[in-house]
């Protein structure tokens, strides 16, 4: 049990158990064995494929995969789960053939689901209040966490949570290069939400609705051609089977049952949620939003997760220039569920060879303290992340921590997943901002938070959410350490390269 959380904390809180159920110090072994206008319908058919395809499509890219054969790199990161779950896209009243679409990364194509509506959506998940106007579309990301958790136990639902939370934020982040309105919601009717898109009895969690709204001065050199509306066939989702079915019976009733509030939190504009110091910074927010590049439709295809990194250090003027690209702002409804996430990094083949912990913040890099201890710090952190090979030669491991603690414990039942979200933002926003950069970045879901909190001398009340290595990539690496992607998408598994 943490040091902060006392017995009788988490007999009281099932949050605050289920926190410490999936610690990964106790999973080693398991782990290994309304109206609109006919120009906005127009534009609307014409984008929507490719914002899903920029989102968290295929990139085109085919990487070596370990026991299914080659494997079709996407634009959006994994936490590990290797993207368990589902996007289902709700679009006005007669735009085309049908209401609800299943995308398919593998395709990254629109296949017909449903005939709930973008507005009736809007409804079922109560967001409509909240919408200053009626959306274009309604984007709902389902997870179905046994796809991780069959392989990875308890802790799996973890790393399908954040696998979500890159889904939300890849989609985020295409809107912003697109210029396109994206409203993030994680307060909302799931049991009516299940209903409209038909889920019950298919272990699919609706986690999140995104709504979007189309500008007018969208950029006119869009569609890019990714993506595309299937003119025949209807997807159908792939049945449970009874240890899926099981498994989703005994998870607990917090976790995966959520209903909305009684009073739904409003969206409000996250200044910062990269707010280091937990507090928004004195000067004027628009002042490091004149200093910021929207990502664009090429940083995004460009991100690449490292596969190996080199013996070889980092420039420090590279890390400034890196985490001064960092913008994790957006329109969401948990935006005060959690302080945001802080950042440091341990810095162990810098330009100097000396150990150094760093805090990273909007102004970028701050040195904390040295390591005291320099005997092999670069073996101690990767034995610390499980031994995973990927991380040998690893120039830094930035760790995005929070008082977890505080939130779980609160009356929010969002909050285990707001704080994984809002982390999944953050590391999101760092791996594109790595793409100028002369390093690579790649996301690490499996870690011994306890033994890597000591390392940067983390108080008790601070848990380690996820983790990120970097380094000079090592372009002639191969993981293998990949299995066929897990979802259905409309089909089974094996129908899919993707």
């Amino acid at each position: 049990m943490h040091e902060s959380f006392t017995s009788s904390d988490v007999r009281q809180n099932a949050l605050l158990q289920y926190w410490e159920k999936v610690r990964l110090d106790s999973f080693v072994s398991a782990a290994t064995n309304d109206a609109q206008s006919t120009e906005s319908f127009a534009d609307l058919k014409a984008i929507l494929p490719d914002i899903l395809a920029l989102s968290f499509g295929g990139r085109g890219e085919v990487i070596e995969g370990r026991r299914a054969g080659p494997v079709q790199a996407r634009t959006v990161p994994s936490a590990g789960a290797l993207y368990p779950y589902e996007i289902f896209v709700c679009v006005p009243e007669g735009l085309t053939r049908e209401n609800t679409y299943l995308f398919r990364p593998d395709q990254n194509s629109l296949v017909a689901y449903g005939a709930t509506c973008a507005s009736e959506m809007a409804r079922c998940a109560e967001i409509s209040q909240r919408l200053p106007n009626q959306p274009d579309a309604v984007v709902v990301i389902a997870s179905r966490p046994w796809l991780s958790m069959k392989k990875y136990g308890d802790r799996g639902y973890i790393y399908s949570t954040l696998d979500a939370g890159h889904a939300v934020f890849g989609l985020v982040a295409a809107c912003k290069a697109l210029n396109i309105d994206a409203s993030v919601f994680i307060d909302i009717d799931k049991h009516a939400v299940i209903k409209a898109l038909d889920l019950d009895n298919t272990c699919i969690q609706p986690v999140a609705a995104i709504s979007l709204k189309i500008a007018n001065n969208i950029a006119v050199n869009v569609p890019l051609g990714k993506g595309r509306w299937e003119r025949d066939g209807r997807a159908v989702l792939e049945k449970p089977e009874a240890d899926e079915r099981n498994n989703w019976d005994r998870l607990l009733h917090p976790i995966h049952e959520r209903g909305i509030a009684q009073i739904p939190h409003p969206l409000e504009v996250t200044e910062s949620l990269f707010s280091m110091l937990r507090s928004v910074s004195d000067n004027d927010p628009s002042e490091k939003a004149a200093t910021i590049s929207t990502p664009s439709i090429e940083t995004i295809y460009a991100r690449r997760s490292v596969r190996g990194f080199q013996n070889a250090p980092v420039e420090i003027k590279e890390l400034q220039k890196f985490c001064k690209a960092i913008d994790a702002r957006a329109l969401t409804d948990f935006a005060k569920i959690s302080a945001g996430i802080s950042a440091h990094l341990a810095l162990v083949r810098g330009e100097d060879d000396e150990p150094c912990i760093y805090q990273i913040n909007d102004a970028g890099l701050v040195k904390k303290n040295k390591i005291i201890d320099k005997s092999d710090i670069a073996s101690i952190l990767r034995e610390r992340c499980m031994n995973q090979k990927i991380l040998k030669n690893l120039a830094g491991l930035i760790v995005l921590h929070a008082p977890a603690g505080q939130f779980l414990a609160g009356s929010n039942t969002n909050s285990f997943q707001a704080i994984h979200y809002h982390a999944a933002h953050v590391a999101q926003q760092m791996s594109l901002a790595a793409v100028d950069a002369s390093f690579g970045i790649t996301c690490i879901g499996g870690f011994d938070g306890r033994k890597l909190s000591k390392i940067f001398a983390f108080s008790d009340d601070e848990e380690i959410i996820y983790v990120l290595a970097l380094g000079i990539p090592e372009d002639c690496a191969v993981k293998l350490d990949r299995e066929a992607v897990p979802w259905a998408h409309g089909g089974h598994p094996s129908d899919s390269k993707g």
